[in-house]
């Protein structure tokens, strides 16, 4: 019996004795499984795409190499290589003021535009050759929609307050009858796309193709920002009452949030 405890208590020893070497493998596989798990982690995360700012309100879409968004925006083909009612008519509303400003230096006159805005004052000034007092004021509209008899006053308010002899209001579009009767006796003349496109193929071929270059060079379709005169980009609202509808937005948002309607 005492045999049998002394061997007992032999073998006990020798199994305690292998108690720290267990336990530095266990410790040790533990710390490489914990390594393994954190690594695999940091992976993972690094495959994520950032997230966009959380003040942003808006989301800039993928761009095409004009930097507008080629799902919000439908373009139609526009043959650049004449004028055509469809060309004048894309002209946004920047190109439009430079395209009117140079269709009338085309008849000796020194054209002179007056602002970066898209809406409101006067758009091009004209002055005849050696006079600095300006012959003629000029308001251009670079409209999807005829233009009604309220613009049309303002400008005569215009002509009258600044003693302008003469006005023209420019538009992409067309004028609706009571402009048109408004207009009418007035030292005014109203000019739409097709009238500027009758008028366009009475010039020598070269007016013709110096006008059409200076209309169609570089992007003539992408608005320009009004404030900060750089062209502009598709966006889509996310929040409030407009979210999921496009329009255009200044690429110096936010702190420029000057938007324009995305027909």
């Amino acid at each position: 019996m005492i045999t049998e405890l002394i061997a007992l208590n032999y073998d006990l020893d020798r199994i305690t004795n292998y108690f720290p070497v267990v336990g530095g493998i266990i410790v040790f596989a533990f710390i490489v499984r914990v390594y393994l798990l954190f690594k695999s982690s940091n992976k993972t995360k690094e495959k994520k795409p950032p997230r966009s700012s959380k003040n942003s309100r808006n989301r800039r879409l993928s761009r095409d190499s004009r930097g507008r968004d080629k799902h919000l925006i439908k373009e139609k083909p526009v043959d650049t290589s004449k004028f055509s009612l469809p060309l004048i008519q894309v002209l946004e509303w920047k190109r439009f003021e430079e395209f009117v400003a140079g269709y009338y230096r085309l008849f000796g006159y020194t054209a002179k535009t007056t602002r970066t805005g898209a809406d409101g004052g006067v758009d091009v000034v004209l002055f005849k050759q050696g006079n600095p007092t300006p012959a003629i004021i000029v308001q251009c509209k670079s409209w999807s929609k005829n233009v009604g008899v309220k613009p049309v006053r303002e400008l005569l308010g215009v002509m009258t307050a600044d003693e302008i002899g003469w006005g023209i209001f420019a538009t992409t579009s067309g004028f609706t009858e009571e402009a048109k009767i408004f207009a009418q006796g007035k030292n005014m003349t109203l000019m739409g796309g097709l009238d500027f496109l009758n008028e366009i193929n009475k010039l020598q071929p070269q007016q013709t193709e110096w006008l059409l270059k200076l209309a169609t060079q570089g992007d003539f379709i992408t608005p320009t920002c009004p404030q900060c005169d750089v062209k502009m980009v598709a966006r889509e609202s996310k929040r409030g009452a407009h979210a999921g509808l496009s329009f255009w937005g200044c690429t110096h948002y936010p702190k420029c949030k000057h938007t324009f309607k995305l027909d």
